[in-house]
């Protein structure tokens, strides 16, 4: 298996370059593999969907193709960018922005705390419920002798949704977002799938948790908050 990919990944990278600006060369990019995963879908595959972005771009300015190519550049620059920043902490640290388009950074929410950080999305016909669980949970851990905080994410492409959403449910926590859905790189590098998601990271920045809920996480924050 390992050696017919890497033959079909050769073959199709020789098609992309002698094809850069045609349109064929935009499929042969997003050529799937079984179990619906891309052949180029690598850290360093950002410069094949650059060099075909700007040919194409060229020979067909007004292409669709276009712009969803530039975006998924965009994703993977940041994805890069973002991944740059894990080394210095246990986790990976984000930096997304909130509804009044200011720049929100975990590891600064996260200092000497306890953090939940939670991947949401408005669209999701559950939101409202989980919310109002949480809410519960934040007010019951606002008194801590260690300090809790919600980092929300939310996974969505329109932001007057978003925004809607945080007002309406009045959220008392950070809340965030690229507004890029699933193309979130935020859902790359913590390796999100499915939503609701969710980690609960220590005051010394150590992931103790993953997808914990209800009764379950009122009891490690019982033992975390002390």
């Amino acid at each position: 298996y390992t050696a017919e990919y890497y033959r079909i990944r050769r073959e199709q990278l020789r098609f992309i370059i002698e094809n850069k600006s045609s349109l064929a060369a935009v499929y042969a990019l997003y050529q799937r593999l079984p179990g619906d995963s891309y052949l180029f879908n690598g850290d360093g595959d950002v410069v094949y969907y650059r060099t075909v972005a700007e040919a194409v771009a060229e020979r067909y300015p007004g292409s669709p193709y276009v712009g969803a190519l530039q975006a998924e550049v965009a994703r993977m620059d940041a994805q890069a960018g973002l991944a740059s920043k894990v080394s210095e902490l246990n986790y990976p640290d984000l930096e997304l922005t909130d509804m009044y388009g200011e720049k929100v950074r975990l590891s600064k929410v996260a200092e000497g705390k306890v953090v939940l950080l939670d991947f949401w999305s408005a669209e999701l016909g559950n939101s409202n419920t989980l919310n109002a669980e949480l809410k519960e949970v934040y007010k019951k851990y606002a008194d801590a002798p260690v300090a809790f905080e919600v980092y929300q994410v939310a996974i969505d492409t329109s932001k007057p949704l978003w925004i809607s959403a945080v007002q309406e449910q009045q959220l008392p926590w950070v809340s965030v977002s690229d507004l890029r859905g699933r193309g979130s790189s935020a859902l790359g590098l913590y390796n999100v799938r499915k939503l609701p998601a969710n980690f609960l990271i220590d005051k010394e920045g150590t992931i103790v948790a993953r997808d914990i809920y209800g009764k379950s996480l009122e009891e490690k924050l019982d033992e975390l908050t002390k």
